[in-house]
């Protein structure tokens, strides 16, 4: 998709490499666990390559999580057969509510649909989302992050990720900001979109820092974890372990965010 912020499309370029659904079928029965991970960028970018794969998949009765782009929403043959073959839950890269964000970064695909119904869509087959939002982009205001969690909330994400902006080197992004001298420094072990490497529009650095903590702070808390219970009890357990999970690595992150600036 080429979106500006993305590193995918500049290191691996704009195409779609596959394998054939034979060999992959054979990995999965290979698994001992019943649960598995597919970890590529995108699965349903090419649907009816995931429709066979899916279709293949479902005589196997494994559970499985992987990462897609919302656009699976919008077909309900492929939705439906990812739902049979054992998806329990999706990565969702939403980025951002604020359409005027969607077209800076080039995220068209998310502008072409409404992210309610999708979202419902999905949940009515029994999946899962963890929705993946970024923070820091010119657009991004202390308003539209308030929105942000207010949205993950009424729609009941199962989780979210909150991303500091990181431009990494060979982005369009990265090309911008360096060219309007908004590039802070080239610690590269400092790009991992934990640490805030250059200068938002918006903010202070130190500012969209604590932004995106009180966020996180917002969602993973006991408050929030009954408001965005989840929309069927099954797979109930995965839905507390990601959200403890988070609760304890937030708390882990503050403390390594206040020593990095004790130490500056």
């Amino acid at each position: 998709m080429a979106c500006s912020f993305c590193s995918v499309s500049p290191f691996f370029g704009r195409s779609y490499r596959f394998r054939p659904v034979s060999r992959v079928l054979e990995e999965i029965k290979a698994l001992k666990r019943k649960l598995f991970v597919f970890v590529d960028d995108n699965l349903s970018g090419d649907p009816d390559l995931a429709k066979e794969l899916f279709a293949a998949m479902i005589p196997l009765k494994k559970k499985w999580v992987g990462q897609c782009s919302l656009s699976i929403a919008d077909d309900q043959e492929l939705l439906s057969l990812a739902a049979r073959s054992g998806c329990i839950g999706l990565l969702i890269g939403f980025e951002s509510i604020t359409p005027d964000v969607l077209r800076s970064i080039g995220k068209q695909v998310n502008l072409c649909r409404k992210y309610e119904e999708a979202i419902r869509g999905i949940h009515q087959r029994g999946i899962h989302i963890q929705g993946s939002f970024i923070f820091g982009f010119d657009g991004d205001t202390p308003e539209s992050i308030r929105a942000t969690v207010q949205f993950v909330k009424e729609n009941r994400l199962t989780g979210v990720n909150y991303c500091h902006l990181t431009p990494f080197p060979g982005t369009r992004l990265y090309a911008d900001l360096e060219r309007e001298g908004r590039i802070l420094h080239r610690e590269w072990s400092k790009y991992d979109r934990q640490n805030i490497v250059f200068q938002p529009r918006h903010f202070s650095p130190e500012d969209l820092q604590d932004r995106i903590f009180w966020a996180y702070r917002q969602t993973y808390n006991m408050r929030s974890l009954w408001q965005r219970r989840p929309f069927a009890f099954q797979h109930f357990s995965l839905y507390l372990l990601l959200n403890f999970g988070y609760m304890k690595g937030l708390r882990k992150m503050e403390r390594d965010a206040q020593k990095m600036r004790i130490g500056k």
